[in-house]
């Protein structure tokens, strides 16, 4: 059901590593999910690392809190909508999209 959905998706643990990237997520990014799957995403997308989004969600899973923001994807080289929500296990359920298309 999720690899349905137009954005792409992934989800991090309380100490943000990512725990599941959608098709659509990976492809974007332009790695493999053993590349990326059960590290953190400062070390398994370090070119996000210092961009707003990144800051963005550093913060809003640090607070616990959901967040939503549009910015340039240092990774997708184009403009996102990102959305990000606490889940029950303290890490974050993120949803990005295009917004130039």
């Amino acid at each position: 059901i999720l690899e349905s959905l137009g954005d792409r998706l992934y989800a991090l643990d309380r100490h943000g590593r990512l725990r599941f990237a959608s098709r659509a997520a990976l492809e974007g990014w332009g790695v493999t999910s053993g590349q990326v799957l059960g590290r953190p995403v400062e070390e398994a997308l370090p070119g996000a690392v210092g961009s707003a989004g990144w800051e963005a969600l550093r913060a809003a899973l640090a607070e616990r809190r959901e967040m939503h923001l549009c910015a340039m994807s240092a990774l997708l080289g184009c403009w996102v909508e990102i959305d990000a929500y606490p889940s029950a296990d303290g890490g974050m359920t993120v949803a990005f999209r295009d917004v130039e298309s």
